[in-house]
């Protein structure tokens, strides 16, 4: 699990005080899988909305059971499970920037499971998470998958990664052709772009490797190409 998340069931919420021996996660969950669509400057502009609105539902679910006159397990709730958020995905050029949006049916948990902002100048990770939306609430938890991003730009790291592209033979045991011919890391979701490592794990390996192509594409469209790769040996299709 990332360093900075503590994971939440989907259906827990964390009231602000107790009614008697329960709590509000008594309640029923007939929540909605994806929140409404919105979009938002970047990765760290999502994390912090995210948290945003998180610590607004807390409240008005708190004020709303507060007024409800039935018993609390007859209580609904209607906040949505993903954060369906995105960004603009163009423009390349620093840890930040890097960071992909959700791919279409994927968000970001709406219980903010970080307990600091995961993304900063030296490294960032963010996780993705989806259902399957057509599913009620319980069975939708049981599809879950899952992929996890993270960004560093610690020099050592980096180095050694250079290291072994611009080495011939080290190249050939560490590294394969990958998305756009670009070099990826053997046996691991990751690559070097610029002076950054990526790095993708996650519960199905075709994602990965899409989010991994997503990443690969815009860093080559901003010359964000690590020492040691030759853009000519690039290709323009994945």
């Amino acid at each position: 699990m990332p360093r900075h998340f503590s994971r939440f069931s989907p259906g827990l919420f964390i009231a602000i005080s107790t009614i008697g021996a329960a709590t509000v996660s008594s309640a029923q969950d007939g929540r909605p899988v994806f929140s409404d669509p919105y979009e938002v400057a970047d990765v760290v502009a999502a994390l912090v909305e995210v948290k945003a609105r998180h610590e607004q539902t807390q409240a008005d679910l708190f004020e709303a059971y507060s007024q409800f006159e039935g018993k609390l397990e007859d209580f609904e709730r209607t906040d949505p499970i993903l954060q369906q958020v995105t960004w603009s995905y163009e423009t390349c050029t620093d840890l930040h920037s890097l960071f992909p949006p959700p791919l279409e049916g994927w968000g970001v948990r709406s219980d903010a499971p970080w307990t600091t902002l995961p993304v900063d100048d030296m490294r960032g990770e963010i996780y993705f998470v989806t259902f399957d939306p057509l599913l009620d609430q319980k069975t939708a938890e049981m599809s879950e998958k899952s992929v996890y991003i993270q960004i560093t730009a610690n020099a050592a790291t980096v180095e050694a990664h250079k290291m072994g592209l611009s080495n011939e033979i080290l190249r050939d045991i560490k590294f394969e052709p990958g998305p756009y011919n670009y070099p990826v890391l053997r046996h691991v979701g990751g690559t070097l772009l610029g002076d950054y490592l990526v790095s993708i794990s996650g519960s199905d390996p075709e994602v990965e490797s899409a989010y991994l192509a997503e990443m690969i594409s815009c860093a080559i469209q901003n010359d964000l190409i690590a020492e040691g790769i030759d853009p000519a040996t690039l290709r323009d299709e994945p």
